[in-house]
């Protein structure tokens, strides 16, 4: 299960309420980014993130060991703690499934800024 990851998004205190809530990996955030959803907004949190590392994120799970993964091969449900495949999660937007992927491949080069945040 996910702890914490690379995330991305403007540091512009103006962008409250917008792209500069990035820190918050969420239900607003699982409902409205995925592999269908623009590189902008919020797949710019983690899916299109600045400055990615070799197109991989960071990311430290609860048993304390840390990886580097493509978006791509994360699912919804290492976020949640559910690993049973097909199980729906209720997010602020539309349904997202345990066993999806949380983005495409075409996306793990992309980044949503290359402005240094």
């Amino acid at each position: 299960m996910v702890a914490l990851g690379d995330c991305s998004g403007s540091n512009d205190p103006s962008q409250i309420n917008g792209d500069a809530d990035a820190a918050w990996l969420d239900t607003v955030w699982a409902g409205y980014s995925g592999p269908t959803a623009a590189v902008t907004g919020f797949n710019g949190r983690v899916q299109t993130a600045y400055a990615k590392h070799n197109k991989r994120i960071n990311v430290l799970y609860v048993d304390c060991h840390a990886a580097s993964s493509y978006p791509s091969q994360l699912t919804w449900g290492q976020f949640w703690g559910i690993f049973t495949p097909g199980v729906s999660l209720r997010t602020q937007g539309t349904t997202q499934v345990s066993s999806a992927p949380i983005s495409t491949a075409a996306y793990d080069a992309l980044e949503w800024s290359n402005t240094p945040e």
